[in-house]
């Protein structure tokens, strides 16, 4: 089972988010038959986008990570929620077999993209370009540019010889509005000494991993949550997409193709909609 757990230190001058994904980074190489350049890293963004999110204050509330860069990958759209699920997708998840370096399947130049959605009328949204295409070093990127807060992330995948996925997780810290200048100076440096993430997910429990990783913080755990990889897909959602068109594309998708059949980017589930369903549908439009 999956589980992320939220942490802070003594003097409430920041912050640390730690979470597993093994099942959720498995889930998603199944769904999306991904490579294994593919799998580490779509793994990666969406460790990290459940890390992000990990302070989202409602479940019904939405972080979004969009990342375009120049490699063969294409785009990565990955989306969680307030109650620790995640879902995402990469346009081309069979590119790059031959490639073992995350960077040089992302590509080292490109734009990163950060949407929250409160269920107000507008997302709140902002972009960075990437650094290095490694993707935790550009969400990093993002924090220092856009919203100048100090902020370590680090994420990480590593797979069996099978390519099935052995060990996912990540880690979150950040400073804490209103950190004195001697606390921050005592984060910063704790963040250039931070801990491989590999060595962090060896540890049998949080307690062990707060005691071994994070002792000189003194940190004390605030809760825990099991996190999974979710699509909330449904025909209904599929239908209202559909019922958006204009008439005429929906007619000549009736006409033309004798009905739709639409793929879920996030799960590869298939939604089929008959010449009738089509035409009951026009109908209510028209």
């Amino acid at each position: 089972m999956d589980q992320l757990i939220r942490a802070i230190d003594k003097n409430f001058s920041f912050r640390l988010f730690f979470v597993r994904t093994d099942e959720v980074v498995q889930q998603a190489k199944e769904f999306h038959e991904l490579s294994p350049i593919a799998t580490k890293a779509l793994g990666r963004l969406l460790t990290a986008n459940l890390l992000l999110a990990a302070d989202l204050k409602s479940k019904d509330d939405r972080l979004t990570l969009q990342i375009r860069g120049n490699g063969p990958a294409g785009y990565f759209i990955s989306t969680a929620d307030g109650d620790g699920h995640v879902k995402g997708y990469v346009e081309n998840p069979h590119e790059g077999m031959l490639l073992d370096k995350v960077p040089a399947y992302v590509g080292e130049e490109g734009t990163f993209v950060l949407i929250r959605d409160y269920g107000l009328k507008e997302p709140y949204t902002a972009m960075s370009p990437l650094i290095s295409g490694e993707i935790a070093q550009d969400i990093v990127a993002y924090y220092y540019q856009t919203e100048r807060i100090p902020t370590a992330l680090a994420t990480d995948v590593l797979l069996d010889e099978e390519g099935n996925v052995k060990r996912a997780g990540g880690f979150f810290l950040q400073a804490m509005p209103g950190v004195s200048e001697e606390e921050l100076a005592k984060i910063e440096e704790g963040i250039k000494n931070s801990p491989d993430v590999m060595d962090m997910l060896e540890a049998d429990d949080f307690t062990t991993l707060l005691d071994e990783h994070f002792k000189e913080f003194e940190m004390e755990i605030l809760n825990d949550e099991e996190v999974s990889y979710l699509c909330d897909c449904s025909k209904e959602k599929v239908r209202d997409a559909l019922m958006s068109l204009n008439v005429e594309e929906m007619i000549a998708m009736k006409e033309e193709d004798h009905g739709a059949e639409v793929v879920c980017h996030f799960c590869n589930k298939k939604y089929t909609f008959t010449e009738q369903d089509l035409t009951k549908m026009i109908e209510q439009k028209s």
